[in-house]
């Protein structure tokens, strides 16, 4: 399940993406395309293997996941986002189940960036905090007023979920998942956050 997470409609318009750089004679940045598409999905399958992996992996490979979604709406609607990260934060220490920020990141470009008509600002915020012994890590996006909240399939959402609960089986760990509609950055706005003990 979490190797077939990767939106096929990222894989097809990624593809897609590459074919008309080449029609328009842009090759050079066809090439980039496919050495930045190659590495993600070769690292994406990788990691899935492993059964943890470091925070600043994880978010290294959101960053680049980030990368290639900009290039592919670049001619549509700007995805911009800003992860920020508390110093204090031992990044290369906490450990977290592989690949799972990809589907909550996909989510809010989904349902919180493209089609959005709202005043605020079209901005995906990634925090990570030091909180006591915690680590809570939130990903947040704007919402239209009149929009619920919670839509969408939530294949995403129990997949996430679904992970996290193993890990915590097998590893006897504590790592919690909340839904919110307690917007920090926004009016409007959809709020997961992800508690790690650090």
């Amino acid at each position: 399940m979490i190797q077939q997470n990767l939106n096929p409609h990222f894989v097809f318009n990624s593809l897609n993406l590459i074919y008309s750089s080449i029609l328009e004679d842009k090759k050079e940045m066809a090439l980039q395309t496919v050495r930045d598409f190659s590495k993600l999905h070769r690292n994406f399958l990788e990691r899935s293997k492993e059964k943890q992996v470091s925070l600043i992996s994880e978010i290294d490979f959101i960053n680049a996941y980030l990368a290639m979604e900009v290039l592919r709406f670049k001619e549509n609607i700007s995805i911009r986002h800003k992860i920020q990260i508390d110093p204090s934060c031992a990044m290369n220490q906490i450990m977290i189940p592989p690949n799972i920020l990809q589907p909550l990141v996909e989510n809010a470009i989904k349902y919180g960036i493209l089609g959005y008509s709202g005043l605020e600002e079209k901005m995906i915020y990634i925090d990570i905090q030091q909180i006591q012994k915690q680590v809570l890590l939130s990903i947040e996006n704007p919402v239209d007023q009149n929009t619920p909240i919670y839509k969408g399939t939530g294949m995403g959402i129990n997949i996430v979920e679904d992970r996290i609960n193993l890990y915590n089986q097998e590893n006897k760990t504590n790592i919690r998942f909340i839904k919110t509609s307690n917007s920090i950055h926004f009016n409007v706005g959809y709020r997961v956050e992800i508690y790690i003990n650090s």
